[in-house]
């Protein structure tokens, strides 16, 4: 940068400072995690797939199965949908800039299958919660149709939320090192922040839920050893 001073003014030559204000200073971050994480992804959740598949004489597609056969599903398809969109910014050496229909659409993906994965976590508690303190009822009712409304149920809700942000016209914003993309929680705009929040508000509950389910289950299964046990010593 010049400076040329003429009496009382000054002139400055700002070409060697635009050129540097024009040069973005690239991300140091490594493309190893994400194609790590591509991997282990995909040969994981292949293998219980197939573990599934190969032992579906066994286990008969009892309800808890079928819950985790949907949360491997879902998990699978959250990586392969969206890791190499991430891996393919790192490759170009941080040049590849994802456009705004890109980027929404990542952040549809990442929302969604995020969400119903703890969708479907809730639902192995309640149908556990069920099974544990109402054994008979348990029993007796249409297990496999309430595993399946649920898992519904659990995809909708969160279908409807991770689209807020396109059905309010808003766009999603990319992260460091810009390879993901998610709602702008940063953003002023209050359609941004009253998405962000539901989001937020509505895993806040799905894992107050899951909590209170699973120390329920713990509290009767416990007590129901302490009550077995002094009949089996009498035995």
């Amino acid at each position: 940068m010049d400076i040329v001073r003429s009496n009382d003014t000054v002139y400055v030559n700002n070409t060697n400072l635009t050129q540097l204000e024009s040069r973005e200073e690239k991300p140091t971050a490594s493309i190893a995690p994400p194609i790590v994480i591509l991997i282990l992804g995909t040969i994981g959740n292949g293998l219980a797939l197939i573990l599934l598949h190969h032992l579906s004489g066994e286990h008969k597609w009892r309800v808890f199965y079928r819950f985790v056969l949907a949360l491997t599903i879902n998990d699978l398809l959250g990586i392969i949908l969206t890791a190499p969109i991430g891996i393919a910014r790192y490759a170009s050496n941080f040049t590849f800039t994802f456009p705004p229909s890109l980027c929404d659409y990542m952040a549809f993906v990442q929302m969604f299958t995020i969400l119903n994965s703890a969708f479907i976590v809730l639902s192995m508690s309640l149908d556990r919660f069920y099974a544990i303190l109402f054994p008979v009822k348990y029993s007796f009712s249409a297990k496999e149709r309430r595993a399946h409304a649920l898992l519904i149920l659990g995809g909708v809700v969160s279908l409807f939320v991770s689209s807020a942000l396109h059905m309010a016209g808003r766009h999603a914003r990319s992260f460091y090192p810009g390879s993901w993309c998610f709602v702008d929680f940063n953003s002023e705009s209050w359609a941004d922040k009253g998405i962000s929040l539901v989001y937020a508000l509505t895993g806040l509950i799905i894992l107050s839920f899951v909590t209170i389910l699973n120390i329920a289950v713990i509290v009767t299964t416990v007590s129901y050893t302490h009550l077995t046990l002094p009949t089996i010593c009498s035995v």
